[in-house]
Formats: structure tokens, C-alpha cells, sequence
């Protein structure tokens, strides 16, 4: 089945204005976002400033990371543009990982942890390269 109708037949779908907050940096991660429509602005808050790292369009899913690590969100998030979402809530994406094949699932761990290490240090390398 194409992703978007399977997110069409088994997700919630959210409409946005530009310039609304998605989700915050800091903030529990509570569901990744596949876009649907428009455009979203991936940035990072610090200190007084705002750094843009990057804009996503159709067809590209965001706050995955965070979501399949029970952990914070490392960045924020907001609409660009007007913008529908599809929301991929904890319990839809775990009952699609639950008939993952072990090695399959042991290498896609891996590579969740090495990006995140990855992320962490660019987010520290321009925590000090802004201050």
C-alpha cells in the first residue's frame, strides 16, 4: 500500500497556518509528522536566536527520531506555509515495527542511535559556533 493513503486510512490529519508551532525543541516527543501539503521550517532556538537548518515539503516525514527514542524533541518545528499533516502517533508506529524482523529491527536501532549521536554533536557544534 502507498504510504500516504495507509497515513490517509490510519492517521489524524492536521491543518496548519503558516507560521504555527509544530512542536517545540525540549518539548516530550509525542508523534512524528509526514507532510501532506505546504511546507514546514525545521530550526533551532538558542540563546536569543533562531537558526533555520531546513525546509521540508511533500512526501517527507519529520520528529521520527525523537519519536522512536521516547526522548525530547532536538529541534522545533513550525509551518511554512499552509500546510496539512498527517500525525504518527507512538502506538501506529510501533504496531507497524512489532512484525519487523529481528536483524532488521536490531539494524534500524543502530542506525537511530548513530544519527542521533551524529545530530548531538551538530547541535552542540552550532550551540558554540553561535554563542
Amino acid at each position: 500500500m502507498h504510504l500516504e493513503k495507509f497515513l490517509a486510512q490510519n492517521t489524524q490529519s492536521k491543518i496548519l497556518a503558516k507560521g504555527d508551532i509544530i512542536f517545540k525543541q525540549g518539548t516530550q516527543a509525542d508523534a512524528a509528522y509526514y507532510v501532506a501539503e505546504g511546507k514546514v521550517e525545521i530550526f533551532q532556538d538558542v540563546g536569543a536566536r533562531t537558526s533555520s537548518l531546513a525546509i521540508l515539503g511533500a512526501g517527507q516525514i519529520f520528529g521520527e527520531m525523537a519519536l522512536l527514542r521516547f526522548d525530547e524533541y532536538t529541534l522545533s518545528a513550525k509551518a511554512a506555509a499552509p500546510t496539512r499533516l498527517y500525525v504518527i502517533t507512538p502506538d501506529i508506529l510501533q504496531r507497524q515495527i512489532e512484525g519487523t524482523p529481528p536483524l532488521v529491527k536490531a539494524i534500524v536501532d543502530m542506525l537511530v542511535e548513530r544519527i542521533h549521536s551524529v545530530n548531538e554533536v551538530l547541535i552542540d557544534h552550532d550551540r558554540v559556533n553561535q554563542v
